[in-house]
């Protein structure tokens, strides 16, 4: 992404691809943003997301974290708690 973005002045955001083709790029901003949280970004989650708000996909990956840490509790113990 740094490449990209090297020696530009300006970066315009169109968020329904009307101007630029973006959404590589959007995927791939939303891969590393919040694999380096720690979440588990798929395929399969990102075009889920691939309509939503900023909100809404931080609101997404949050749930599919949260979910993956009740999984891997309940595994390693054997119940919810």
């Amino acid at each position: 992404m740094e490449r990209i973005l090297k020696d530009k002045e300006a970066v315009i955001f169109d968020m329904d691809g009307v101007l630029v083709e973006s959404e590589g790029l959007w995927k791939q901003a939303e891969f590393e943003v919040f694999s380096s949280l720690g979440v588990l970004v798929t395929e399969k989650g990102s075009q889920l997301t691939r309509s939503m708000t900023t909100k809404e996909v931080t609101r997404f990956w949050h749930e599919q974290e949260e979910r993956s840490l009740r999984w891997k509790r309940w595994s390693s113990k054997g119940s919810w708690n």
